[in-house]
């Protein structure tokens, strides 16, 4: 996409849907190193995002990592994840855009 392109998704998708954002500080990077780090910031925003009136997703797709939330207390959502998701997932691919 071209930045113009990019910045009229972003906006669109900033006012007709319901995400969040998961931040993990750099300390927990150096401690757990960053796949770890990413799990753990991807929790926060789904747990974010759950406590959104009105925001319950059906699934949540992921790009390549195994995104576990039993142990956030998410067991009936499902999760799906795919080796180079952002080829095979719209959602994917516009999650990892901005």
């Amino acid at each position: 996409m071209e930045p113009e392109e990019r910045n009229r998704a972003y906006a669109w998708i900033t006012k007709h849907c319901h995400y969040q954002v998961g931040i993990v500080h750099n300390r927990i990077i150096d401690q757990v190193n960053i796949w770890q780090a990413t799990m753990i910031a991807m929790k926060k925003a789904v747990v974010n995002l759950l406590a959104q009136p009105g925001a319950r997703p059906s699934a949540i797709l992921v790009d390549a990592m195994p995104l576990k939330l039993e142990d956030a207390g998410i067991t009936d959502i499902p999760v799906y994840y795919f080796i180079e998701g952002e080829r095979k997932s719209s959602s994917i691919a516009a999650a990892g855009s901005t």
